[in-house]
């Protein structure tokens, strides 16, 4: 399956230097109308001012439903759903800023991403959403607070554990050159094998499969950079993939991509999800997010803005707060999710 594209693709790492590049062979307490979204008050820029209550008025997929059951908003390390069963311990970050020149980029940043779940982080441009990714799978150093997975500080595992189990796929970087599509994938199996040893019978199972969940098995040997800006976008994200990771992180997945690629991968990214994996994604379209996102986290300058199941953050307020737009939101007829629609 091919769909051209044109776009710069992301690329995908472990945590740190778990996995070389290829070009180098690697709270809101619950209350009994729902969790609280906080968003600014009419002209604010970046504190939260106001608090609403905005209840849950769409009913989802069954397969979507049973993952927004696992997520919940709260600073707690001991966590519950809605109807207060037990949430599993996933990624956290706490107090997490970042500064460049003196700029504030993150702006103590305290959010929980549960086990089990997709987690959309959505602003505009500049937002912060990139830097928190990388953040969080420690490619960055923050400035302050940390990032922990089951109460563990990430920024103290050793590397080659960091990449069995972060996965992260950047955007925008070059295709690496005189690389096979499937070389390429294959260096995800980097940190689950010995220094010196080649691939096993097993890698290669991993990769094949990897390849062919984003739907390009037919170029495993072809040349990466021969490959369309979508394709080798898909290539990154089976490169991802074979790490196995428990966590993993993606900017900007549908970057260019027509809408049959889309759906694949935001579809693969839930299934990921159905089965265990923390699953947090930077999307700029709003009607994607809210179809595939159990869980949304709204930024605007450096700081989250809103933060909670997706029904109840993408209401029309909280998205003239964060991008200065009228919006209603609409059900949608086939799956009975949010549907923003905009004048």
């Amino acid at each position: 399956m091919s769909n051209q594209s044109t776009a710069s693709a992301p690329t995908a790492h472990s945590s740190t230097a778990g996995i070389p590049s290829a070009e180098g062979l690697a709270a809101r307490a619950p209350s009994a109308e729902g969790p609280a979204v906080s968003v600014p008050s009419a002209g604010a820029s970046t504190t939260p001012h106001t608090i609403l209550h905005a209840p849950a008025t769409h009913t989802s997929p069954a397969t979507v439903a049973e993952r927004t059951n696992r997520v919940g908003q709260t600073t707690e390390s001991e966590k519950t759903d809605d109807a207060g069963r037990h949430l599993a311990s996933g990624l956290s970050a706490t107090d997490v800023s970042w500064d460049i020149a003196g700029k504030q980029i993150l702006d103590s940043i305290t959010q929980e991403f549960p086990t089990g779940s997709v987690t959309g982080l959505l602003g505009p441009n500049g937002s912060g959403k990139s830097s928190l990714l990388k953040i969080m799978a420690q490619v960055m150093t923050a400035s302050g607070g940390r990032v922990t997975h089951a109460g563990k500080d990430l920024g103290q595992i050793d590397r080659r554990q960091r990449a069995r189990l972060i996965g992260l796929v950047e955007q925008d970087s070059a295709a690496d050159r005189s690389i096979t599509v499937l070389d390429s994938a294959l260096l995800g199996r980097i940190p689950h094998r010995s220094l010196f040893a080649g691939p096993s019978r097993r890698d290669l199972e991993i990769t094949h499969d990897a390849l062919d969940q984003v739907g390009i098995s037919d170029f495993a040997g072809r040349e990466l950079s021969s490959l369309s800006g979508g394709e080798r976008q898909r290539a990154h994200i089976a490169r991802a993939l074979t790490q196995q990771p428990e966590i993993l992180l993606v900017d900007e997945p549908t970057n260019h991509l027509d809408i049959a690629a889309q759906l694949q991968i935001l579809g693969l990214l839930e299934k990921l999800a159905a089965n265990g994996t923390t699953v947090v994604t930077a999307l700029h379209d709003l009607t994607l997010a809210a179809a595939h996102c159990d869980q949304l986290v709204l930024l605007s300058h450096g700081e989250v803005v809103a933060s909670g199941p997706t029904e109840r953050v993408l209401t029309p307020s909280t998205i003239e707060a964060v991008f200065g737009v009228k919006a209603v939101v609409l059900t949608n007829p086939i799956t009975g999710r949010p549907l923003p629609a905009f004048g």
